[in-house]
C-alpha cells in the first residue's frame, strides 16, 4: 500500500507559498499563481530538484476549494498510476 501524499490547505497556497512534496521517488511542486488565481503543479520522478528533473506531469487549477480538491484528486490519481520505485 502506498503512503497518503501530504498537501497544503488552501490559504497557505494563497499566500503566494510554494508547497513541495513526495514520497520516495514521486515528487511535485505546486506554484500559486495570485495574479491569475491558479496552481500549477508538476509531477517529477528521481532525487535531483524540480528545476534539475524533466516533469512526468504538469496542470493547473482554479486556486479555490473547489480546484484544490481537484488537484489533490489528480495528484492522488498520479501517485497511484505512477510506477516509481
Amino acid at each position: 500500500m502506498k503512503k497518503k501524499l501530504i498537501t497544503p490547505t488552501l490559504e497557505y497556497l494563497k499566500f503566494g507559498n510554494v508547497f513541495s512534496g513526495g514520497v520516495e521517488n514521486f515528487n511535485f511542486k505546486m506554484f500559486p499563481n495570485i495574479g491569475e488565481n491558479k496552481v500549477k503543479i508538476v509531477v517529477w520522478e528521481g532525487e535531483n530538484c524540480c528545476e534539475k528533473s524533466n516533469p512526468l506531469f504538469e496542470e493547473t487549477f482554479d486556486l479555490s476549494l473547489d480546484g484544490l480538491e481537484k488537484a489533490i484528486a489528480w495528484l492522488d490519481d498520479k501517485y497511484e498510476v505512477a510506477d516509481i520505485k
